[in-house]
């Protein structure tokens, strides 16, 4: 019995879980369509503000959901890190080729 409730309650916050992978995945496909329609920059963009923002949402997020790798304050930290560097980095995007 406390088992089918559980898995009651299981369902429940299941789709939100899915809803939030599915966005994270549209929004990650977007960066090489971007790349291939030659926005390199505005590539470099999207991908630095997702990552803040899971950055602010793991913030949020409590212990033990699916966007929880580590600690909260080292996946905070190491995002927050990530996109400003990619953020400060985004102006060299597009320096001509090399070889």
């Amino acid at each position: 019995m406390a088992q089918q409730e559980h898995l009651r309650q299981v369902g429940h916050k299941e789709p939100y879980s899915t809803v939030g992978v599915v966005l994270v995945a549209l929004g990650l496909a977007v960066v090489p369509v971007l790349t291939l329609l030659g926005q390199r920059l505005l590539a470099v963009l999207w991908l630095a503000v997702g990552i803040l923002v899971l950055a602010l949402v793991r913030l949020r997020r409590p212990e033990g959901s699916w966007l929880a790798a580590r600690g909260r304050v080292f996946d905070v930290a190491f995002g927050t890190i990530l996109a400003g560097a990619l953020l400060a980095l985004a102006q060299y995007v597009n320096l001509p080729r090399l070889l």
